[in-house]
C-alpha cells in the first residue's frame, strides 16, 4: 500500500477567508485530513469541500468545524473516496492567527 501526503495550507492568514488549493484524490482509498491552528484568538468555520470535476464544488456534509482558541486541531477521516477532488475552506469571524492542512492517504502501491 502507497501512503500520501499532501500540503494543502502552509501558513494561511487566519485574518481572512481562505480557500486551499484543490487536491486529486486519485488512488486513495482512505485519508485523513488535519487543520491545526494558532494565534491570537482566531474564530472561524473550517469545512471540506468535494468535487468531481475540479470545477463545480459541494460542501461535505457534516464537515463544518468552528475554530476557537489560541491553538487547536481538527481531523478529518475518511474511510472511502469515491469522489476525486477535495479542498479546505476557512471562513473568518475574527481574531489572527495561522492556518496549516495537510491530507494523509493510502492507495494501492
Amino acid at each position: 500500500m502507497r501512503v500520501f501526503e499532501y500540503q494543502l495550507v502552509s501558513a494561511g492568514n487566519l485574518a481572512s477567508n481562505i480557500t486551499s488549493a484543490a487536491q486529486q484524490l486519485n488512488q486513495m482509498l482512505m485519508c485523513s485530513i488535519q487543520a491545526v491552528w494558532s494565534g491570537s484568538s482566531p474564530s472561524g468555520t473550517l469545512k471540506l469541500q468535494i468535487s468531481n470535476d475540479d470545477s463545480n464544488w459541494t460542501d461535505y456534509s457534516g464537515s463544518s468545524q468552528s475554530v476557537s482558541g489560541n491553538t487547536g486541531s481538527i481531523m478529518w477521516n475518511m474511510s472511502a473516496t469515491p469522489f476525486p477532488w477535495i479542498r479546505v475552506v476557512y471562513t473568518a469571524v475574527s481574531g489572527t492567527g495561522s492556518l496549516n492542512v495537510t491530507v494523509n492517504g493510502k492507495g494501492p502501491g
